[in-house]
């Protein structure tokens, strides 16, 4: 049996149902997870993709997860709830971001957050 879905329904200027707004979860749960599953051993493994991202060119391990998963600027700011200018500073590979921003971000990515602080 399937679990009941909170959503909201948008009529347009003659009363006829136009819209249903879902949440980001739920939408997910209908339509498939476009996030990579989770691996057992997640934490342990970074695609040499990114390595070379961070290491080679100098970007920040968010911007290399997020370019990785084919993710934009804007969706990532949209998975988070923030503006993507706002998005935009938390990739600069100076950004000072706090452990509650990084948690965020890594579960933006559906990643573990030891794979943004290289800690276990």
């Amino acid at each position: 049996m399937n679990a009941p879905i909170n959503h909201q329904i948008i009529k347009d200027e003659t009363g006829k149902p136009a819209f249903v707004v879902i949440s980001y979860n739920d939408y997910l749960n209908l339509t498939g997870n476009p996030r990579p599953k989770k691996r057992r051993n997640e934490s342990d493994y970074i695609p040499h993709e990114i390595v070379d991202k961070h290491l080679g060119d100098g970007k920040s391990l968010v911007r290399s997860w997020r370019e990785h998963l084919h993710l934009t600027q804007r969706e990532m700011g949209q998975l988070m709830n923030i503006t993507q200018a706002a998005y935009s500073h938390m990739e600069k590979p100076n950004a000072n971001l706090q452990p509650e921003t990084l948690t965020r971000i890594a579960s933006a990515l559906g990643i573990d957050l030891g794979l943004l602080t290289l800690e276990d």
